[in-house]
């Protein structure tokens, strides 16, 4: 947990820079044409032109040359008083001239290289590439353990699961295992190019050679397209690429000879004034560890693979704003409750009492969807779990309504003697365990006495897409009809309809779900009794089962035989009437939990073999074929049974 903390925060805190450097250097991979796309007028078309009357126009404008890169136009790089400016000529004249923010792909190098900021900034790139490297560590970690507790099977295919932050997680966890690699290797061969230096003390290189060339009083500066020649002439097989003057003087000239983004690449070094050979850098006479430092370019931007390397470090850039999408989306679910106000009490005079919550502060609150629940912490220690009855968008308030039950553990009886309005409360964040299926076609919501709360919801967001529903809420007596003041005063009342037992009678479920429209989907919620009635009936009139929806009303019962649980090499055993939970804390194995009646899903578990009887109100068909179950009150089916556990 604390491996994933860390992993959490470090790409919460500095996830936004790295995605700032990966987004930066996917742009550099394009720099030469995405240079001619925005200075069209600084290119001229055509041939290279005559070199040293361009030089010569260049330092005409006073400024100090300092490099030139010589492509289809020639690229100066230069200081104007003490500032970096850059410009292009063709035929003797300066096409462009400009500081270097002028020129977004220039700036943008020197940025993704030092930050614009020197020796400074350059360190501090080599901090952001150490953060890539950590999370790319502590991912792979978090990802082993995964696998060996879910199967390697669900990181390498993840399922596209309904819920999304199941989707999104698995998105996330998918898309690391497979850029991990390209990951690495961006965060290493960055970091040792921002620290070259450190990097290459302590490694065994070849000193690089420094010329050192006095001021000759009057003495003219060779041509440097002479120089040129000659270089290319004492290394044949590879043209010249660019020109480096030492100090902007011009008394040593270096030229770098083949592709600056190949480790093939030479150097050699002149007399500016009479042309005499001062040093080589060759690429057959480098020391292995010279090789190696100079491979982290063409690693870094992909050259040395050519357009498949390309490729694959733009798909590695661009995936860091991925991660940090995804990884806020889901760091922002999973949060801690919210401190939100109690702004309003009413109670309705059949032991509900409807609670509004507000922000202090007024903000917004979280989106909800139809059906959600949220914990509510109460000061008392206990937490227990409320639908959200209100309308599904409106953020400013949140409302759910709790009855005062008769065999109350604490909760309800604590909410209705204690609450007031003005109260801080602590609320977990919406979960939707219960949501509203995405079909268009009719819909019975079918309530039994509270269980009318997560549907209302519903009946909310049918109302606004203009869908067919009715509401039905089965209830003791007229007196005892729950929220029905509230529902009275809204759109919803001509959709709703209440059925007494007392005055009625039993609700006749064979007439009512036989008379329902077909593909009409059915949403209960109740009383087990109650559910249990209608999914029956429902089944046994034909009903599929993807039309059926439901939410317990009441906890599981944890208690049943005693059965036995692996946990690598201990062997535990469960006895009857104790839940899993229970005994797992009770042997010190520290297990997240809530609620521990089965409506919250904060203890689920892992069983790698073994059968379940599962008892819980939150988990779907895709949890229980991936062989998850909640610790506190599901267990092994039948007497004795066992089961082979991975927890988090």
């Amino acid at each position: 947990m604390r491996l994933q903390a860390w992993h959490r925060w470090i790409g919460l805190i500095l996830g936004l820079f790295i995605t700032i450097q990966g987004l930066g250097g996917t742009l550099l991979l394009f720099r030469t044409p995405l240079n001619h796309l925005l200075h069209a007028q600084a290119f001229a078309p055509g041939s290279v032109p005559a070199l040293d009357a361009n030089i010569q126009a260049i330092r005409a404008t006073g400024c100090t040359l300092i490099r030139i890169d010589l492509s289809d136009t020639l690229l100066f790089h230069l200081t104007c008083d003490g500032e970096p400016f850059m410009a292009t000529a063709a035929d003797g004249r300066v096409l462009r001239l400009a500081p270097l923010r002028q020129w977004p792909m220039e700036w943008l190098f020197q940025f993704h290289y030092r930050l614009v900021a020197g020796t400074g900034g350059q360190q501090a790139v080599g901090w952001i590439g150490i953060a890539l490297l950590s999370l790319c560590l502590t991912g792979f970690w978090l990802l082993l353990r995964t696998g060996r507790r879910q199967g390697w099977r669900h990181l390498w295919l993840p399922g596209l699961g309904s819920a999304p932050l199941r989707r999104w997680r698995d998105l996330h966890r998918s898309a690391g295992l497979y850029l991990l690699p390209l990951l690495l290797l961006l965060a290493l061969t960055g970091i040792a190019m921002a620290w070259n230096s450190s990097v290459t003390s302590a490694l065994p290189v070849t000193p690089r050679p420094a010329p050192l060339v006095f001021d000759r009083q009057g003495a003219p500066l060779l041509p440097l397209s002479r120089i040129v020649e000659k270089a290319e002439t004492m290394v044949p097989t590879a043209p010249a690429s660019s020109i480096r003057l030492p100090g902007g003087h011009g008394r040593v000239v270096m030229v770098m000879l083949g592709r600056p983004d190949s480790p093939d690449y030479e150097q050699l070094w002149f007399d500016g004034y009479d042309g005499t050979l001062q040093g080589t850098r060759r690429a057959a006479d480098r020391a292995p560890a010279d090789r190696f430092m100079d491979l982290l370019y063409p690693l870094h931007t992909g050259a040395l693979f050519g357009p498949a390397g390309l490729f694959l470090m733009l798909l590695a850039g661009l995936s860091l704003p991925g991660f940090l999408a995804t990884g806020c989306w889901l760091w922002a679910k999973r949060r801690g409750p919210l401190s939100l106000r109690v702004s309003a009490l009413a109670a309705d005079g059949t032991g509900v009492l409807r609670i509004d919550l507000r922000h202090p502060w007024g903000l917004p609150l979280p989106r909800f969807g139809p059906g959600d629940h949220v914990d509510l912490h109460l000061p008392n220690g206990l937490v227990r779990q409320y639908s959200l009855c209100g309308r599904p968008g409106r953020r400013r308030t949140w409302r759910i309504a709790v009855r005062l039950s008769d065999v109350s553990g604490g909760g309800s009886s604590w909410v209705h003697t204690h609450l007031a309005v003005g109260m801080p409360l602590r609320i977990g964040r919406p979960r939707a365990h219960f949501p509203l299926d995405s079909g268009t076609g009719p819909v019975l919501l079918l309530a039994g006495g509270i269980g009318v709360t997560p549907l209302l919801s519903k009946a909310w967001a049918l109302w606004e897409q203009g869908r067919s529903f009715t509401l039905l809420v089965c209830s003791r007596d007229r007196e005892a009809r729950p929220l029905a003041a509230a529902i009275a005063a809204t759109p919803l009342s001509p959709f709703c309809r209440w059925h007494d037992s007392t005055s009625a009678g039993r609700l006749d479920l064979a007439a009512l779900l036989g008379t329902q429209p077909p593909g009409t989907h059915l949403h209960v919620c109740g009383p087990d009794g109650f559910m249990q009635a209608a999914l029956d009936q429902a089944g046994a009139l034909g009903w599929p089962p993807d039309q059926l929806h439901w939410e317990a009303f009441a906890p599981a019962t944890p208690t049943g035989p005693g059965f036995t649980i692996g946990l690598g090499d201990r062997r535990i055993a469960v006895p009857a009437g104790e839940s899993l939970l229970e005994r797992l804390l009770a042997e010190g194995i520290a297990i997240p939990h809530s609620c521990r009646r089965g409506l919250c899903g904060q203890c689920v578990v892992t069983v790698r073999s073994g059968a379940i009887d599962h008892r819980d109100s939150i988990l779907d068909a895709e949890d229980y074929a991936a062989g998850r179950m909640t610790a506190c009150c599901s267990r092994a089916a039948g007497e004795d049974g066992h089961l082979e556990l991975s927890v988090p």
